[in-house]
């Protein structure tokens, strides 16, 4: 379902990535990197090192590419940095804004400095903020929620999202799920940064895949609509090339993560191919665990892809 992504130049772009280089040296750095974003919520995934941050930080406007451009909403972003602050929103890793700050009083501040601002009194009942007496006292969570709602406190047309679920416990996430998703219906585009599986397949509609500076995998949700998947658990590094000459055609087998196996089929995956499975996995000595059929998911073929370079996730 991966592919090498071709790059869109339609106009109606609300994020573009023109032939970007930014060369570091050793190998280091992003290299041509070219694609379009015109809706929805966009994964920006790969392992560590492979230059997420270069490019996050790029389209954003705070580095200038040595060739190519980024733009947003038709604009250059490094060039119209100052225009586009009132119509982007951006969450970054690790900050807590004035730690002696009340957190409604810093919203309130925000929304004052956009021409569209939110009401903080809105923004805090959406993402469920504490009244504190300080930013300072609360959480973890809590600061990433209030950063989210920062993000969006102009009324942004277009957000970049770095880590956006990072210390939140379960509920949180799943409560920030339903907020972020809102907004993208509502016609805000997103891109994001995370190292959960659970981020991409709960929020992404589209997934890009940075290896080693280079966009090597475009992966849209709407591809995994017909496929049926296989997850399993054994040991790792089997002949997978052996288990997929004994599956239906057009199938596909492969470790995604060490130990970790992902088949699929275009047809329906019924008990003749778990019974393939099971043979396989005897004839190699060990035995399947966590078995489980259901739809393809987006973060699989993350995984698979990001797998082709290193065992790490990021």
């Amino acid at each position: 379902m991966s592919s090498t992504p071709a790059h869109d130049s339609s106009s109606s772009a609300a994020v573009e990535a023109l032939k970007i280089n930014l060369d570091y040296g050793a190998g280091h750095g992003i290299f041509d990197i070219s694609f379009a974003i015109g809706s929805g919520v966009t994964v920006l995934a790969g392992n560590n090192g492979a230059g997420k941050t270069t490019l996050m930080e790029t389209l954003q406007g705070l580095r200038n590419p040595q060739s190519g451009s980024a733009q947003i909403l038709g604009l250059d972003t490094f060039r119209h940095r100052a225009q586009l602050a009132v119509q982007t929103g951006s969450v970054l890793q690790g900050v807590t804004p004035y730690p002696t700050a009340k957190p409604r009083e810093f919203l309130a501040y925000l929304s004052k400095l956009y021409p569209t601002g939110r009401e903080a009194n809105e923004l805090m009942n959406t993402f469920q903020i504490p009244d504190r007496k300080s930013i300072k006292t609360l959480s973890g969570g809590e600061v990433q929620r209030l950063n989210c709602a920062a993000a969006l406190v102009g009324s942004p047309k277009v957000v970049f999202l770095d880590e956006p679920t990072a210390g939140l416990d379960p509920g949180g996430r799943a409560d920030l799920y339903g907020v972020l998703r809102e907004q993208a219906l509502q016609g805000v585009v997103m891109l994001i940064t995370t190292h959960l599986t659970e981020d991409i397949d709960q929020l992404a509609d589209r997934a890009l895949v940075l290896n080693h500076g280079h966009l090597t995998a475009d992966i849209s949700k709407k591809s995994l609509a017909s496929t049926d998947a296989l997850t399993f658990d054994c040991r790792t590094n089997l002949p997978t090339e052996q288990l997929l000459s004994a599956l239906p055609l057009e199938s596909t087998a492969r470790e995604t993560v060490k130990g970790h196996y992902l088949i699929t089929s275009p047809s329906h995956i019924g008990s003749e191919v778990i019974a393939t499975v099971e043979a396989w996995c005897a004839q190699n000595g060990t035995q399947p665990q966590n078995l489980s059929v259901g739809a393809e998911t987006l973060s699989s073929l993350v995984l698979a892809e990001l797998n082709r370079d290193s065992s790490q996730v990021s």
